[in-house]
């Protein structure tokens, strides 16, 4: 019940004030529904909703969820690391980060793959890019700014839910 009014004073505090923000928390997620349950839907928006585990240098990998507004224009995404075991001393914070999101079109040999740059307003250095290519509609996968994909392992990727 305490985890419940923490993620709802969440969701309440991330849908006030500044159009792009990022929060650090320290949390005890031990279920997908738990970790999922902050980025609900708190503006009347709706929102296609990826998930999955993205790679970590010092971690198991980073439990990623993703969330496209279906208007396109803006984006939440969280990531926490999932394991402790590599890392003792390090911060297990969920990050959460919303802002504005722009597409484009075409991926290397897909003229019809979408890019989803996140927080594209800013500095390549603050950006984020995903791509959908055709035929994968399901699932997205993280390119860097060099526009090259930043894990070659087929398993690092978001997958849409359903």
């Amino acid at each position: 019940m305490k985890k419940n009014i923490f993620f709802i004073m969440l969701v309440m505090i991330l849908g006030c004030g500044k159009k792009s923000q990022e929060v650090y928390i320290q949390a005890n997620y031990s279920s997908k529904d738990s970790f999922t349950t902050s980025l609900e839907n708190n503006n009347n928006k709706e929102y296609t909703i990826y998930e999955g585990v993205l790679p970590c240098k010092d971690c198991e990998g980073i439990k990623t969820t993703l969330q496209i507004a279906k208007d396109y224009q803006t984006f939440k995404l969280s990531e926490a690391p999932i394991s402790k075991e590599k890392m003792p001393n390090a911060d297990l914070s969920i990050h959460f980060t919303e802002g504005k999101l722009n597409t484009e079109r075409g991926y290397e040999r897909d003229p019809d793959a979408t890019v989803y740059i996140l927080n594209w307003e800013k500095s390549e250095d603050q950006q984020r890019l995903f791509v959908r290519q055709t035929g994968k509609d399901n699932e997205l996968f993280e390119i860097g700014q060099n526009r090259k994909r930043l894990t070659p392992k087929e398993n690092w990727v978001l997958k849409k839910k359903e």
